[in-house]
């Protein structure tokens, strides 16, 4: 199953809505981009409207997140794009937002005992995308973003060759699964009788877990999706 869709024209997402046949409770997933058109966002804050919990992500200021983040910073910076960094509106919303991700303290405590050569090499890597797009262009980088397609499993290149070192990856993306995982199964302890929509909003990586983590000890399974546009090369 495919959650991100990357090709010449366009990149997409998949709204993803999980359930099962004993329960009103459901789960939508949205796969979030980093970076993506104004229109993606506005569009997704309106399909927000409709639920009744939204569990986000959101790890707090950090010197270390701060550093992860920087190319996207630099992508929304390129007028040529006319994209921006990822912006939900939650203040204009009723439904109840839950965080479960790490205080910006908790983050960077983690992101000190990653091994220093680890820590190096992965912000090495983001400032040479950093420098070669502001260097190149919104030509050069959009050649990134047509090879960003992601399915709920992992390819056996990226199995042989990951992205992260192991454990910035541990730190950055499985630590946080386990947050997000444990308040997804603290919703369905508390609230699977009820006929609720919980919106998980989580970066595009994030949701093999949640796909995974809901289907197996709990028995939710894809029930439909639809594709949201995130961006178009002209």
């Amino acid at each position: 199953m495919q959650i991100v869709e990357a090709n010449d024209d366009r990149v997409r997402v998949v709204e993803l809505l999980l359930q099962r046949p004993d329960s009103p409770l459901r789960f939508v997933l949205y796969p979030m981009p980093h970076i993506g058109s104004p229109q993606f966002y506005r569009e997704v804050t309106r399909r927000l409207a409709k639920a009744d919990v939204i569990v986000t992500e959101g790890v707090g200021p950090s010197r270390a997140g701060a550093a992860l983040t920087m190319s996207y910073r630099a992508m929304a910076e390129d007028q040529q794009l006319r994209l921006m960094v990822q912006h939900l509106d939650y203040d204009a919303l009723t439904a109840q937002v839950i965080c479960p991700d790490s205080s910006g303290e908790q983050f960077q405590a983690r992101w000190q005992t990653i091994p220093r050569w680890q820590r190096v090499a992965t912000l090495g890597m983001i400032g040479s995308v950093t420098a070669a797009q502001r260097l190149f262009g919104s030509r050069w980088l959009l050649t990134i973003l047509q090879d960003s397609s992601l399915d709920d499993l992992p390819t056996n290149e990226e199995v042989l060759q990951p992205v992260l070192p192991p454990d910035v990856e541990r730190v950055v993306l499985d630590e946080r699964d386990e947050r997000l995982l444990r308040t997804l199964y603290d919703l369905h302890d508390r609230r699977a009788a009820e006929p609720i929509t919980v919106a998980v909003v989580y970066g595009a990586q994030h949701m093999r877990a949640v796909t995974t983590g809901l289907s197996t000890p709990h028995g939710y399974k894809v029930r439909a999706g639809d594709w949201l546009t995130v961006m178009v090369f002209d």
